[in-house]
């Protein structure tokens, strides 16, 4: 089942990210309290653009995905690369082709958008809403 992702999304709440950070050797303090995020998904069938920005400063990042094929991504400075598949109940699932973890993007039921990252069996979700 493929679900439409598409629209302007805004974070709001985390959880575990401290702990994803100290996993990745990443100085908290790299990520700044009150940061925004704000991605803007467009999709086509199987094909996903998501143009990232913040409110810190004005980069955007942006990365397409085609659902079943290997994706490329830079995280933490290293490149990681993944498998892509449609999950259960039209979850997005990217899983790393060496190590283990991954990320997984869904919409909930309360209508938000949920991404979890996985590192070596350490989680972090960030909730989107969309705009």
């Amino acid at each position: 089942m493929t679900t439409d992702f598409s629209g302007t999304w805004r974070s709001g709440r985390s959880e575990g990210w401290p702990e994803l950070l100290d996993k990745l050797n990443i100085p908290k303090e790299k990520l700044p309290s009150g940061l925004k995020i704000t991605q803007l998904i467009t999709q086509t069938g199987n094909t996903i653009n998501i143009k990232t920005t913040n409110n810190i400063d004005d980069t955007m990042r942006e990365s397409t995905i085609v659902v079943g094929e290997r994706f490329t991504d830079r995280a933490a400075g290293y490149d990681i690369e993944h498998t892509t598949a449609w999950g259960e109940e039209g979850r997005l699932v990217l899983s790393r082709v060496t190590g283990t973890g991954g990320l997984t993007r869904e919409l909930t039921p309360e209508g938000e958008m949920l991404v979890i990252h996985d590192h070596e069996g350490v989680v972090a979700k960030s909730y989107f809403t969309k705009q």
